[in-house]
């Protein structure tokens, strides 16, 4: 195996110390994939998903007892003809997809996380979610409580929380199925993630749009006025968006030119950029070192990870756990 696609496996892990609800794969990851939420972790490797942590509203999936703990891996209790090929972790719940597209969801259904059309009673055990007839998953990614899925008919999916417009359907109104979400300009999504209580997508035309909470400017539309639609983010003139990921109320895209650009919330220097001041309302470049190629990028709860092409993973922002791996629990404003 090479270094890159070794690295590349363990960057998701290595945004998982610290994240809360984040989590985007798809289909076409390797064959061992991890993702966390905020005290739960999974790990998928030749077809079999495990989980450990926190399990009090049956976040792991293994059917034991709700409000417990544990500390070695165990088996998600997925059906037997369910090979997991893509995850994604909330806060307090998980699905996943398999290579034909069933989904499957367990843990905490407070906001209809488990897409059961009904409320309130979590599941230990994965049940299955119900997509319209002939649509498979394609990616997936999870928000604190809310589940987005992009459907093999080129249409994205969403369904769970809503309370700051982050199922982008023109209401704060939760829904407890899936259900679509229409980007401007008859784009169809490609790429997707989810922050906290906020979501993105890199639509068909090449625009990269946001939508839910906005408070700290994480929708990179130049305001902090939420959004029950997608919007534009104001990424600069020429730039085309590659890769996306979000933090508690943060977000990044990884752009053609081989820049990181970030907006949102900076008070642990999460944007990366030291000239930058308690936040940013539209993407500024993160200050990578010189010569440094990223070719993919995560985030946590307020730390973020780029790997490069050298194989080498940079880190900065909140390190009060030590999540930044840099031998020190200090704070990084600039990438090390």
């Amino acid at each position: 195996m090479s270094k890159n696609r070794s690295s590349h496996k363990m960057l998701t892990a290595m945004a998982g110390a610290a994240l809360l609800a984040c989590a985007v794969t798809q289909l076409a990851v390797p064959s061992a994939a991890q993702v966390t939420g905020q005290a739960h972790r999974t790990r998928g490797a030749a077809g079999v998903l495990d989980s450990w942590g926190n399990n009090f509203s049956g976040q792991l999936g293994t059917g034991a007892p709700l409000r417990t703990t544990a500390a070695t891996p165990a088996k998600v209790l997925l059906p037997p003809e369910m090979t997991p090929a893509a995850v994604a972790g909330g806060s307090t719940f998980a699905f996943a997809a398999g290579p034909g597209g069933a989904v499957y969801a367990w843990g905490d259904n407070l906001h209809g996380q488990l897409a059961t059309g009904r409320i309130g009673q979590p599941s230990p055990v994965p049940v299955k979610v119900s997509l319209p007839d002939g649509v498979s998953a394609l990616s997936v990614a999870a928000g604190d409580s809310s589940a987005y899925v992009i459907g093999s008919d080129g249409k994205l999916y969403d369904w769970g929380n809503n309370k700051s417009g982050q199922l982008g359907i023109g209401s704060t109104k939760s829904r407890y199925r899936p259900g679509t979400v229409q980007l401007p300009d008859g784009a169809r999504p490609y790429v997707i993630a989810a922050g906290m209580y906020s979501a993105y997508a890199i639509g068909s035309n090449g625009v990269l749009y946001s939508w839910g909470q906005n408070d700290a400017g994480q929708l990179g539309n130049d305001s902090i006025t939420p959004s029950t639609t997608p919007v534009r983010v104001a990424l600069p003139s020429g730039v085309t968006p590659v890769k996306i990921a979000a933090g508690l109320s943060d977000a990044y895209v990884l752009a053609s030119n081989g820049t990181v650009y970030a907006w949102g919330d900076d008070h642990v220097g999460q944007l990366g950029n030291s000239t930058v001041k308690y936040g940013s309302l539209t993407p500024v470049p993160v200050l990578l070192p010189s010569g440094v190629t990223p070719i993919a990028l995560a985030s946590g709860r307020n730390s973020v990870y780029v790997l490069t092409k050298d194989g080498l993973i940079y880190a900065w922002g909140d390190n009060g756990e030590g999540q930044l791996g840099d031998g020190t629990r200090d704070n990084r404003f600039l990438p090390v």
